[in-house]
């Protein structure tokens, strides 16, 4: 008993006294000493102790080393000290990114639970392996591993465990835009902390509520959870959460183009986050406010004042990626007011920053001014090299925007398609308790194939609905781009090319003419378009032309042509003021001259016909006219 004692005194010394590393280490030897004196409980309760602490020290490289030196000192074996062991290992691991090492814990910790018939740390493994899924970006199966966790929980009843889960879920949903899915489980999350009166924890499920409606562009209810967080946040007076929760607000009257609405909100909470020290936050509401002047008022001074303070700021704390957003905030100001000296320096920092953390998005919108600024000092070098670039990152945008579409469908497809297999499993089991003859069971099974058949026309007809919906948020998003760019791009902004032979007839030059021939003319639209009219009205010559779009988009002048018509009837199609043009007639407006080569072609490149398209987008119209 004394030397019981004077363990936990040495323990609380370590606690109090040392970091948390040194603390960490007391613990490590408190349960080596239980380990040595036989008892196992007190053993695992150290230990789970040291692996908080060395977590909450931040420095999970050491704390690996630790851990392992310890596991392989002390052969737990097939104990729950054995399987706590495994499990911190592969929390570790998954903090440090070693994705493949923490499956491998995580699965030997789940092999000593199934042996320990432990269904509540089985359902906990489950959850965590699909975490681990999560941060790999395997969002299908990361949804898999937590519908397991979620059957073996929900007989346990363990509210905190299947509260985290939901959130999990929800999580995962929202990140692959599957809005109604998200929703569900964070409402499910949220119902579990409102009964264990977990205040902080459900004004975090609010918040995230908030932001799913935000993504998923309904205001209202956006709002409405946003609020409840705050007001939660305010009676427990969490100046932090209540800090973030303002922000949001903030980014919603922004979205509302409500600028005083804006301006209040981000105000809140720049004074909070004054208030609690919090500088990055600090950057983060300036950079904020800032914004706001800039887009929505229009008030250049207030917004550069706002950007410096944000910049002085975000250099004392080191923090790159704001230093270098705000740099292209300013470097755009700078750039409309001409002084293309001080934009050049901001943009090539950021372009620096960018290009060394890989940020595609500020590499393209970088490159993109310092490719304008060149041609207009006539650095034609610099112009070639910069425009590359943008080509480049657009590229990789496009291609991990198709990607993460993809990506979406597939947890889509296999989500509902889980589904299914659950509701027939169940049927089928339920059936199997009754008692019944054998025509009942010949007719059972004629239902059940027809049932069968039934789903699988129905998944087809999902993923067809499916691409409907994605192209038309295609189309919404090329719309906003364009009324985006008739507004913040004046005529004097736009990239000229000056009347220099040696940059006008450079490939570069002969990209940006044919660019603004497609977008301003659209002469695809004209049935019969040959490559040769289109060098006539560039004078230039065939092979030049064809050569530049092979290098620039990858493929031939005819299938350029038709992806670019595709777009267009695409477009059409979504409006209702074309409704009374047959299919036969919107392709001829995009310059197709056969019905059969508009189909083809469009079905090739959409993945659905014209016409179940515009079906698809019509009925959607009469359900949402019977709703109204």
């Amino acid at each position: 008993m004394k030397r019981l004692i004077l363990l936990l005194i040495f323990f609380l010394s370590g606690y109090f006294v040392f970091t948390q590393e040194k603390s960490a280490d007391s613990c490590l030897l408190l349960s080596e000493g239980f380990i040595n004196s036989g008892k196992s409980d007190s053993a695992l309760f150290f230990l789970q102790k040291s692996f908080e602490l060395f977590r909450l020290s931040g420095n999970y490289l050491i704390a690996k080393e630790k851990l392992l030196q310890f596991s392989k000192k002390h052969d737990f074996g097939k104990t729950l000290a054995g399987m706590s062991m495994q499990r911190n290992l592969a929390n570790i691991y998954q903090m440090l990114g070693e994705y493949d090492s923490s499956l491998a814990c995580y699965d030997h910790a789940l092999s000593i639970a199934r042996e320990l018939k432990e269904p509540l740390d089985i359902g906990k493994i489950y959850t965590d392996i699909g975490t681990t899924y999560y941060y790999m970006g395997r969002f299908s199966d990361a949804l898999n591993y937590y519908e397991k966790a979620r059957e073996i929980l929900l007989p346990v009843n363990d509210k905190p465990q299947m509260a985290k889960l939901y959130n999990n879920m929800a999580s995962t949903y929202k990140q692959t835009s599957f809005y109604e899915k998200a929703t569900k489980y964070f409402l499910e999350s949220a119902r579990l902390k409102e009964e264990l009166a977990d205040s902080d924890g459900l004004a975090a499920t609010y918040n995230n509520l908030g932001l799913v409606y935000f993504d998923w562009d309904n205001n209202k209810m956006t709002s409405l959870f946003l609020k409840k967080a705050i007001s939660i946040n305010l009676k427990r007076k969490n100046k932090k959460y209540l800090a973030t929760n303002y922000t949001a607000l903030g980014d919603l009257y922004v979205d509302l183009k409500q600028p005083d609405s804006a301006l209040f909100y981000h105000r809140k909470s720049l004074e909070l986050k004054k208030e609690i020290g919090n500088k990055y936050g600090i950057v983060i509401s300036l950079h904020c406010l800032g914004d706001v002047y800039a887009d929505l008022l229009k008030n250049e001074p207030k917004a550069i004042e706002y950007y410096e303070q944000a910049l002085a700021l975000a250099n004392s704390i080191g923090s790159g990626a704001e230093i270098a957003s705000l740099n292209v905030s300013l470097g755009e100001i700078l750039y409309n007011k001409g002084n293309l000296a001080a934009a050049t320096k901001m943009f090539r920092e950021a372009f620096d920053y960018a290009s060394e953390e890989n940020s595609l998005e500020m590499i393209q919108k970088c490159s993109r001014y310092l490719t304008e600024i060149s041609i207009i000092t006539g650095d034609k070098s610099a112009a070639k090299d910069f425009f590359s670039r943008y080509r480049i990152a657009g590229d990789s945008i496009f291609s991990e925007d198709k990607t993460k579409a993809i990506l979406e469908m597939q947890t889509r497809f296999e989500t509902e398609k889980k589904e299914q297999e659950n509701l027939l499993l169940q049927k089928a089991n339920n059936l199997q308790k009754l008692q019944i003859k054998f025509l009942a069971g010949v007719a059972f099974v004629l239902l059940v194939l027809g049932f069968v058949i039934s789903m699988l026309y129905r998944q087809k007809s999902r993923a067809f609905r499916q691409i409907v919906r994605k192209n038309l948020e295609i189309v919404k998003t090329e719309k906003q781009i364009e009324a985006r760019r008739s507004i913040s791009i004046s005529d004097d902004q736009i990239m000229v090319i000056p009347p220099d032979n040696e940059i006008e007839n450079t490939t570069l030059g002969l990209l940006v003419k044919f660019s603004r021939l497609m977008q301003d003319e659209k002469p695809f639209l004209e049935p019969g378009l040959t490559v040769d009219d289109i060098c006539r009205k560039l004078n230039t010559n065939r092979t030049y032309l064809s050569h530049m779009i092979h290098d620039n988009y990858k493929q031939n002048f005819n299938s350029f042509i038709n992806e670019l018509r595709i777009k267009e009837a695409r477009r059409l199609l979504t409006e209702s003021k074309y409704d009374h043009l047959s299919i036969e007639g919107i392709g001829e407006m995009v310059g197709f001259s056969t019905k059969v080569t508009f189909h083809s072609i469009f079905k090739k490149q959409i993945g659905i016909t014209p016409s179940y398209f515009r079906n698809s987008i019509a009925s959607s119209r009469e359900n949402e006219d019977n709703l109204s």
